[in-house]
């Protein structure tokens, strides 16, 4: 019987470890949250049972739905540097949300995902996996933008004028990062002319291969998974309270959902942030902060914690031998 080389199993270790302390830090993070939310997890126990079966499937439906669209939306532009199976685009997904875990606003999920490709195409991975996240990232700062334009008298109390001036601003400002977004691909040329040699350098030439239509196709897919997460907000605001006004709600959602992304975080932390900014948000409509932080924990952890311990399962099944392999 072959034995293993060292590396092998020093490998498996490593990866035995890196789930270890996964598991350990999401476990100790979540028991924390729990423990300050006690009261509130008593307070609607009851009310959990009470709800339609339905409306408990079609949150978990809007779960799954959520997590394949990024991974198909994944697959779709990693496509132009190696073509990947939808399984090992989800896998890739549920390990981006492991390493993002650990990272100030969820910055190193691209390390994660781009294990999941062949060593010579990650760094280009890299760099289109960066595309993919800054198109949801822009449509988070678009609507984030075009609703604090809408509700800028109801939270800043200026004059008239004042008030046309900063949303003149704010409007210029989302055609600004989005006219930045699509025009990434210039950003090459720039590069081009720095006497610096670097294999990004090179491989920056990725973007020039994707065209205005790759573009659109990405943003469309953002704007998708953004619909399904806001429609999983509303649809557990309705379970709490069942008078909740929807267009009201889904102006909200898109401001809240905007501070919570310009203000730096750690997904260990981010719980507290995303609380403390949806209470203050969502308290402009009069509801309750227990009900808003009932809310804001579910969508963390099912859209958050659930991926990145399915990531840190993942891990385990990474092979090592001179060069990183998936079972799929």
């Amino acid at each position: 019987m072959k034995q293993k080389p060292w590396y092998e199993k020093g490998w498996w270790w490593i990866k035995l470890l890196i789930f270890v302390v996964s598991c350990w830090f999401i476990y100790v993070h979540i028991n924390t949250e729990i423990d300050e939310l006690d009261s509130y997890f008593l307070q609607y126990q009851q009310l959990l049972f009470e709800v339609n079966p339905f409306v408990l499937v079609g949150f978990i439906f809007l779960a799954l739905l959520n997590w394949s669209i990024e991974a198909l939306k994944w697959k779709w532009v990693i496509k132009k540097v190696q073509d990947v199976s939808f399984l090992r685009s989800i896998r890739a997904f549920f390990n981006g949300v492991t390493v993002s875990f650990f990272t100030p606003n969820r910055s190193g999920e691209f390390a994660g995902r781009i294990l999941y490709l062949n060593p010579e195409n990650r760094i280009r991975g890299a760099l289109l996996t960066f595309l993919s996240s800054s198109a949801q990232l822009l449509v988070t700062l678009q609507l984030g933008l075009l609703s604090l334009i809408y509700f800028l008298p109801d939270f800043i109390e200026f004059s008239h004028w004042e008030i046309q001036v900063f949303r003149l601003v704010l409007f210029l400002i989302a055609l600004g990062v989005t006219g930045a977004w699509l025009h990434l691909p210039v950003v090459v040329r720039w590069v081009d002319k720095l006497k610096i040699k670097s294999s990004w350098k090179e491989k920056m030439h990725i973007w020039e291969r994707c065209s205005r239509a790759d573009f659109f196709v990405l943003w469309c897919l953002s704007l998708l998974r953004y619909s399904v997460f806001t429609f999983q907000q509303l649809l557990l605001f309705a379970i709490i309270m069942p008078a909740v006004s929807f267009p009201l709600m889904m102006g909200l959602s898109a401001l809240s959902f905007f501070l919570i992304t310009i203000i730096p975080s750690i997904a260990l932390g981010e719980l507290g942030v995303r609380g403390g900014v949806n209470i203050a948000v969502f308290g402009y409509a009069g509801w309750m902060s227990s009900d808003v932080l009932m809310v804001t924990f579910a969508l963390w952890f099912v859209n958050l914690v659930i991926p990145a311990l399915l990531g840190a399962c993942s891990i385990l099944f990474l092979k090592f031998k001179g060069t990183t392999e998936i079972d799929e």
